[in-house]
């Protein structure tokens, strides 16, 4: 009979479990302090000024096409809020799929909804912020069960003041909920492996159950068809085990997952041929060449013309990934481990690279060990190597609950408790001081905060978060005359009542204004005066180069030219 599979280590009769149980709860409403101050102060970033407009045109005209590059579901979640406010939801007027429509209907609902756009998109971000909880209860609840009290407080309590979640855990964008649902399809499948059952009627259900689960994450955002090739290995690994598991069960998640997309989408456009498709991606044309035309698509229409879209920027890039001070048009293989190396604070780093020698000396069940490693490895593989996008390390978010069940072994259960102090201690007075400028923050390797624009860009630096600042930023220098400016964001700089004109791609004289992005060279669209979008090259502002800012206004920075 196969052993048992690792439970938490017995509690030290002299170690009372009362002050642990408690510390991620005090975390977790810590965090929720900062992040949903955060997300009232800073501006909407750039994807946020689609998702949510989106959301809300969903629900009114019940087209799913508008911003078709990620699935619907928690765009429509995120407008839940806005409905009741009785937020306006303009007619979309440009084709829904076209390139820059999202956006263009984005500058549509903030005409619309002027007067209090800020808090609309406010209401937004709080679903956000309670999805971050969510996972932080699903860690604290699978390291308690393979570790114990102690080491699940202490990673769950560091999961939550950790800069990366917070910055991404304040945002109406996919990220915090793709983690959550992501983090949940595996959680689920482990309580569906683990807890055996003799009657296969009950083990068929908890499958089911599994796919189901993973058919939400599939409806949030198309990374969480990487946990594909982990959902296979771990039930492989299990009939290994106990001889029973095999071929229907791993069927049976991928039929229920696929029975939830369709029913997500009203099986809008299922079952048509393949032959009828369009495809941009490399990998959708290959398929299109490999299977019969007539072969039916069991996927809605909008579901796999969005994913093939997503896909087609994965395999080429997008608008540009800037990495250690250049600019290319693809990512680099390297870019997530170098974005997890500066973005994650020293401590906890140590931590992670440590964490193969703790986890040998814990000698855990090698079937736990694998339920955290085998979607971690798939998550990080793919994103890794198939991925070059390169644009920030939000997409590895999903996987950061697992990184921080691996942390958990770091914390063994006996007394003690001066070095998981001073990690909690330090965690909180990071998120403290750093705070609410979570997005741009860099740990020491790269220069700190001040020097992280030298090794990354984009959404890991400047995505658009510090507009509010600038209004302050220019009464500070007194300047009260209109200044030149180059904002990487949509949002309307008039929100803030600031009178501007953009900068010109020639030397000029006066106050400029300039997002990081765009100073670094990014080619990026600018939304002039007037409200229309403004094509930026990449040497827009090489003239700028050889002088210095005399202020950061965060992500912002301003230059005196005079």
């Amino acid at each position: 009979m196969p052993a048992p599979m690792s439970q938490a280590p017995p509690r030290h009769p002299d170690e009372p479990e009362f002050p642990w149980r408690w510390l991620p709860v005090v975390a977790a409403v810590l965090f929720a302090g900062l992040a949903l101050h955060a997300a009232r102060v800073e501006t909407p970033t750039v994807d946020e000024f689609a998702h949510v407009p989106a959301g809300l045109a969903y629900w009114e005209y019940g087209r799913f096409d508008l911003y078709a590059r990620n699935p619907p579901l928690y765009k429509l979640a995120m407008a839940i809020p806005l409905r009741l406010a009785g937020a306006r939801v303009p007619e979309p007027e440009l084709p829904a799929f076209s390139g820059w429509g999202p956006w263009a209907y984005g500058a549509d609902f903030q005409r619309a909804n002027a007067e209090r756009y800020l808090d609309l998109f406010w209401l937004a971000r709080t679903l956000t912020v309670g999805m971050v909880l969510l996972a932080g209860a699903c860690l604290y609840r699978w390291a308690r069960q393979v570790f114990h009290p102690r080491a699940a407080a202490i990673a769950t309590t560091l999961f939550f003041l950790n800069p990366v979640v917070l910055a991404h855990g304040h945002l109406a964008t996919l990220d915090a909920a793709c983690t959550v649902t992501v983090f949940a399809t595996a959680f689920v499948l482990r309580w569906a492996l683990v807890r055996r059952s003799l009657l296969l009627r009950r083990s068929l259900l908890r499958m089911a159950a599994v796919g189901s689960v993973w058919g939400v994450a599939l409806l949030v955002k198309f990374t969480a068809l990487l946990l594909a090739p982990a959902i296979v290995a771990l039930v492989a690994l299990h009939r290994w085990r106990d001889g029973r598991r095999g071929l229907a069960e791993a069927a049976l998640v991928f039929g229920a997952a696929l029975l939830v997309v369709n029913l997500g989408l009203g099986f809008q456009g299922s079952f048509e041929p393949l032959g009828g498709y369009q495809f941009v991606s490399n990998l959708g044309g290959g398929l299109q060449q490999l299977l019969p035309g007539a072969f039916p698509v069991p996927v809605p229409e909008v579901y796999l013309v969005g994913f093939d879209a997503q896909l087609r920027d994965t395999e080429s890039g997008e608008l540009g990934s800037y990495f250690l001070g250049r600019w290319s048009q693809g990512g680099h293989w390297i870019y997530p481990w170098l974005a997890l190396a500066v973005k994650i604070p020293l401590p906890l780093l140590g931590l992670l690279v440590a964490s193969p020698w703790f986890l040998r000396h814990r000698r855990l069940d090698r079937l736990e060990l694998w339920h955290i490693l085998a979607p971690l490895i798939s998550l990080l593989f793919f994103l890794t190597f198939f991925n070059q996008l390169g644009i920030g390390i939000r997409y590895l978010l999903p996987a950061f609950p697992l990184l921080f069940l691996l942390v958990a072994g770091a914390w063994p259960g006996q007394r003690g408790w001066k070095l998981p102090a001073a990690f909690l201690v330090h965690a909180a007075l990071l998120v403290g001081m750093v705070h609410p400028a979570y997005l741009a923050w860099f740990n020491p390797l790269a220069g700190g905060p001040q020097g992280g624009h030298r090794v990354l860009a984009d959404s890991d630096l400047d995505w658009g978060q510090d507009l509010y600042r600038l209004p302050e930023a220019l009464a500070s220098l007194e300047v009260r005359e209109p200044v030149y400016l180059l904002y990487f964001g949509h949002v309307h700089p008039s929100v803030y009542g600031i009178e501007y004109e953009l900068v010109p791609d020639e030397p000029v004289e006066g106050v400029l204004a300039v997002s990081a992005n765009y100073w670094l060279g990014a080619a990026y669209p600018a939304t002039a005066p007037d409200g229309s979008l403004r094509r930026i090259r990449r040497g827009h502002l090489d003239w700028l180069r050889g002088h210095e800012p005399v202020l950061r206004a965060g992500s912002i920075w301003i230059f005196d030219t005079r």
